[in-house]
């Protein structure tokens, strides 16, 4: 279904998180896809001393396949630098952003509304690419979208004013 969104078929610049096992829908066939379409691949990177995830470039599937796996989250995570560790990574939000971005949830609401894990990484990182794209010429905010399993749907979720809603959710029914 993700393929078919116009979005995404447009999309050059890609962000998408890397799933925790059987407790998100599993992103790898999205990332494998995208690297081999040349779409600009992107994924999270956290650092327990910055409230701020990094939004860092990988460039090949054996890039990824080398990512070491952080021990928190027990996902795989980029290194600062690329894979043969000759360059630093691009940063998408230091970059002009990006033009779509995938985004997981603990639960979602059918118009948009999001928890997350409860770090607010995601929520952070999107408004802060509010922010520029209110700020910055030719920086845009990227279309998001929400990867759901269906139980994962609900009726009403509380929210703040820090709390993004996402453009769209795709689930199985």
């Amino acid at each position: 279904m993700l393929f078919q969104i116009d979005e995404f078929k447009q999309a050059k610049r890609i962000g998408l998180y890397l799933s925790m096992d059987g407790k998100e829908i599993d992103t790898l066939p999205i990332l494998r896809h995208c690297l081999q379409n040349g779409k600009q691949c992107f994924v999270p990177r956290y650092s327990p001393n910055n409230p701020m995830m990094e939004m860092l470039q990988i460039k090949s599937w054996q890039d990824y396949e080398q990512m070491p796996i952080e021990p928190k989250y027990r996902i795989k995570q980029p290194s600062l630098n690329d894979d043969d560790d000759s360059i630093k990574r691009i940063d998408a939000l230091k970059s002009n952003g990006l033009d779509l971005i995938l985004v997981p949830g603990v639960a979602f609401t059918r118009t948009g509304l999001r928890l997350g894990h409860g770090k607010g990484y995601y929520d952070r990182w999107l408004n802060e690419c509010r922010r520029l794209s209110q700020t910055i010429e030719h920086y845009h905010y990227p279309m998001t979208i929400g990867l759901a399993f269906s139980q994962q749907i609900i009726d009403e979720l509380p929210v703040n004013e820090f709390d993004v809603q996402i453009d769209r959710i795709l689930y199985c029914q």
